[in-house]
This record gives C-alpha cells, structure tokens and sequence, in this order.
C-alpha cells in the first residue's frame, strides 16, 4: 500500500472484481497482497469487495472485469486525482475529480459511535426523502398541515354517513390530529390551546394549508416556509394505520373469548 503522504494525479482508474488477478498497465501482479499498484497512468486496486467496485464503476465510469485479455479504453475510467490517506489508524483511498460521477462516498467523523450512527442515520433519512421525492413527483405540506385538512374533510364527511359508521369517521378523524399534538407537546407548548388555534385558523384559510410553527406554536404555511413531507410516507400512513387497529381489536377478542371459555368451564 502506498504511503499516506503519497498522492498521484493519474488519469485513468481501472478496477477488478474480488478475487481476480491483479494488472496494471501490461504488469501481471497475482494475488498481491499490498492492494494498490501504481504504474505510468494507470490505477489498479484489488482486494476490494464487489459492492466497491460498481461504485467505483458509477463515480469513474469503466467495467469493472476479471481479466484484461479483452482489455478495451472502454473499459478504462476517469479520475483526476487518487491518493491515500491516513485517518488516525484507518488508511483511505480517495478517487476525486471525476467527469461525470454517479456515485460517491461521504466520509463522517465523529468523537464516538453514538454520534456517528446519529449522522450516519440523518443522513441516510435526508436522502432518502429526496429519493421518494424524485419518485413519487410530488409533496405533501408538512409542519401537521397535512393532518389537520385530513380532520377537517372527515369532519365535513360525518355529516354525510349516518350509523356505526359516522362514530368510525369521528374517531379516525380525531386520531389524525396525534401528528399536530406530538408536534406542540415536543415543543413545550400548550397543546389543547395550540391546537384549538390551529383547527379554527383551518376553518377561516379557505381550504389553504395551515401548520404549526414549533418555536412559537403559532400557525403557518408550510409552503412559504418550505416545509414539505414525502407522499408515500403519508399513503402508507393511511394504509398502516388502520390494519394495525383492526389486529389489536382482533387481540382483545381472542382474550375476551378466552376468557369467556374459562368462566363456562368453571
């Protein structure tokens, strides 16, 4: 492996699948243990896992290959530097200044593995949101907004359903506003007055979406503030939500039935 100080301004990166023979620039090197081989413009790297290597194939470009008897420049990616470097025990290859990348590798340090896994986690759950962005093609306004115009149409739809079925759409609606209140509780704020607020500012928006500000627990709009939630977390809401209630009654019959049975054999 190179040293730490080392670093090559080389220009073409061209990396093996696991296991396979190690080449660099018509120099056969089998198996060599040391990983890294430096030669003319070329950068081979072995004894790294498959997973790496098709990144380094999406940030680079290339194939990633087994041999190089077909050996093609098709085959041959770009970066405009590669060095090592040394982070306190852990040494790190770096391939930077690709044309045009697809994939990269975002290092984080931390003083200790709680906080690592605290940024590794907010990281992961940032991305992902713009993924489910990008795929879904559409937004939900956040901040409650979302939940407090669910309750309100519930609300307009129980004056239309008559029966068993109108207490079902009065406890599904008031069980929307768990999102508003969680919101106002882990602020500090008074909940039943806050909230109270935001229902009646609902009522008199004209059907604009209203959330809650946290810092104050005044009424907003989340698409002056910018504040959005993914719409599939919201579908699966809706589907979740009421499956679960469902298995949790179901539970409570099967005890009240065995119980039941019990007082019979008694």
């Amino acid at each position: 492996m190179a040293p730490a100080s080392w670093e090559f301004d080389y220009n073409l990166v061209f990396c093996c699948d696991t296991g396979a023979p190690a080449y660099c620039c018509g120099v056969t090197c089998l198996n060599y243990k040391a990983g890294t081989i430096m030669y003319g413009k070329f950068w081979n790297q072995t004894n790294i896992s498959i997973r790496l290597s098709l990144s380094l194939v999406l940030a680079c470009g290339g194939n990633a290959v087994n041999s190089v008897d077909d050996l093609d420049l098709d085959d041959l990616g770009y970066a405009g530097l590669v060095y090592e470097h040394q982070i306190e025990d852990d040494k790190f290859t770096f391939v930077e200044k690709p044309k045009n990348p697809h994939s990269c590798t975002v290092l984080v340090t931390g003083p200790n593995e709680h906080t690592l896994y605290q940024m590794k986690d907010a990281l992961k759950d940032g991305l992902r949101s713009i993924v489910n962005v990008l795929e879904d093609e559409s937004l939900v306004a956040g901040a409650g907004a979302f939940e407090v115009a669910a309750h309100s149409h519930l609300e307009d739809y129980k004056k239309t359903v008559s029966g068993k079925a109108r207490l079902g759409v009065e406890i599904f609606a008031k069980a929307l506003l768990a999102i508003p209140k969680a919101l106002l509780e882990n602020s500090g704020l008074d909940v039943q007055d806050k909230l109270l607020n935001l229902l009646a500012e609902r009522d008199q928006s004209g059907g604009a979406a209203v959330g809650i500000d946290v810092t104050n627990g005044d009424t907003i709009s989340p698409e002056m503030e910018g504040i959005w939630d993914n719409y599939r977390v919201k579908k699966q809401l809706f589907n979740l939500a009421p499956v679960l209630a469902q298995q949790l009654l179901l539970v409570d019959e099967i005890i009240r039935a065995g119980v039941q049975m019990n007082k019979k054999r008694d």
